[in-house]
């Protein structure tokens, strides 16, 4: 065959499949369809969406995670999933009631790239082999060094799934994609239209308040978790105590002292507005309550402190979700250090070089950790006898 003809031959058989692909996607049920943000041209979408066969060893290699908790744990536990896939080249997959609480609570299906389990077994008519190696055969990601020894066992027979556990938050990889895995999460247009109103009403309000007039500001958002991790924080760091006044207030003068060429307007949303109304707005001119705080659709308040151009939060997935939205190239991230000897979840993502702008304060207004990397882990929940990185 002449090179020419070899050229037609696959060009032809590129579109043949493409066309398959996008023919059998037809005939798929739309709840079990995998989200719109596929595009069949894209190599990577291809193989994440193309027919898994048994026994191909890195090919019959899926990385999932089981998922437990409200958006934000879904949330990062999909990026770690995400991030996985991209680092070792595996087989990204979701349960489908994840993808549902993604795309239901607040972001767009568009960019949801992940298939769910429930979309390659009937897709792909796998008889269950899919779904019986997730339940019974996944090989439990405990630490990044049984990653790695479970990535030097391919199968040669069957699939082989690697599963990261409840509340898989793995910022190792998820730091090392972050500018990419931004792209994965797209808040629906209805939420960012709805920030965007509401932050040109505080703006004006400001304005009002203040008797100034300035078109270019820019907001921070403060987001202030309150309600259950007052309890749950001592649990999983025992004797720290949840982020008190002093820190928020440490956190906005600093911030204004960094950013005093500008005028910065402070948005606060919390799931416990009258303590964050008292204890963080108080009769500050330039600190305004946002949001809806309604648990049940949380798309809204994240949107806002999304559109933001910094971020001040103590702890909590929501926050941590909140401020890697709204990260972006000259923006400062000021998260909480309780300062009792642990290390929460949310300070490796801020003492690690690869976030710029990212800043560890305690109570005081001490920033710590300058200069001082923390081990990654994979999971949400720390402990005191972390070691610490070098």
């Amino acid at each position: 065959m002449s090179q020419k003809s070899s050229v037609l031959f696959l060009a032809g058989f590129s579109l043949f499949l493409i066309l398959y692909l996008a023919a059998q996607q037809s005939q798929i049920p739309a709840q079990v369809r995998p989200p719109p943000g596929f595009n069949l041209t894209d190599p990577e979408s291809m193989h994440w969406l193309s027919c898994p066969e048994p026994g191909q060893g890195r090919k019959s290699t899926f990385v999932t995670a089981d998922i437990y908790g409200r958006l934000g744990n879904v949330v990062w536990s999909y990026l770690s999933v995400v991030a996985a896939a991209r680092r070792y080249n595996l087989r990204p997959v979701i349960d489908q009631q994840s993808l549902d609480t993604l795309e239901k609570e607040a972001f767009d299906a568009n960019f949801l790239r992940v298939p769910s389990v429930d979309w390659l077994e009937r897709t792909c008519a796998l008889g269950g082999e899919l779904e019986n190696a997730i339940k019974f055969k996944s090989k439990l990601l405990t630490s990044k060094e049984r990653m790695i020894r479970y990535l030097e066992e391919w199968p040669d027979a069957g699939f082989a799934v690697l599963k990261y556990d409840f509340s898989a938050t793995d910022s190792e990889l998820t730091t090392a994609f972050w500018d990419e895995l931004q792209n994965e999460l797209v808040l629906k247009e209805k939420y960012r239209r709805k920030a965007a109103n509401q932050l040109q009403i505080l703006q004006k309000r400001f304005q009002d308040q203040t008797g100034t007039d300035v078109a270019d500001v820019e907001f921070v958002g403060i987001h202030v978790r309150r309600t259950d991790y007052t309890e749950h924080l001592p649990h999983i760091l025992p004797g720290s105590r949840a982020a008190g006044p002093e820190f928020f207030h440490a956190a906005i003068n600093w911030l204004k002292e960094k950013m005093r060429k500008k005028t910065l307007i402070f948005v606060a949303v919390s799931d416990d507005r009258q303590w964050t109304q008292e204890n963080v707005i108080g009769d500050r001119p330039d600190v305004f309550m946002a949001g809806s705080s309604d648990v049940e659709e949380p798309g809204e308040d994240l949107a806002i402190l999304a559109a933001c151009q910094h971020s001040i939060f103590a702890y909590g997935t929501f926050g941590l979700t909140a401020a890697f939205l709204a990260s972006r190239p000259g923006g400062h991230t000021v998260l909480f250090d309780p300062r009792n000897g642990g290390v929460t979840k949310e300070m490796e993502f801020g003492a690690n070089l690869p976030l710029p702008g990212w800043h560890i304060m305690d109570q005081h207004g001490n920033l710590t950790y300058q200069n001082t990397p923390i081990s990654f882990h994979l999971y949400l929940h720390p402990h005191k006898d972390r070691k610490w990185g070098t």
